[in-house]
């Protein structure tokens, strides 16, 4: 491991586990805040636990992405491992669409 790989691996993954770290605090300790400020005068307080389990699912998805290219990085430094996180931004994505439109009926605020 080259200086390089040791540097994407400290970014990369303290990127990544902080999205995690937020996505968790999103979804564990209902931390609306966290998501979309506006967004949330739009949900129901009944709704507030299941919209904020999605949305921190989502947030987490996206980082694991991230965590897991800055540790395939360190050790294969190829164009590949930077394609692996486009199925966890596609995922963290449309689950975060999904559950914006369904909790609030659309995007805007």
């Amino acid at each position: 491991m080259d200086l390089t790989q040791i540097i994407v691996l400290a970014v990369l993954g303290s990127i990544g586990a902080l999205t995690i770290w937020l996505g968790w605090r999103i979804q564990k300790k209902g931390k609306i805040a966290l998501a979309k400020d506006p967004q949330w005068e739009h949900i129901s307080p009944k709704d507030y636990a299941a919209y904020t389990a999605k949305m921190g699912l989502a947030c987490a998805i996206i980082g694991l992405g991230v965590l897991v290219t800055g540790v395939l990085a360190a050790f294969w430094m190829d164009l590949w491992v930077f394609f692996v996180p486009i199925p966890f931004w596609v995922g963290g994505g449309v689950l975060m669409a999904v559950t914006q439109m369904h909790y609030t009926g659309g995007f805007s605020s």
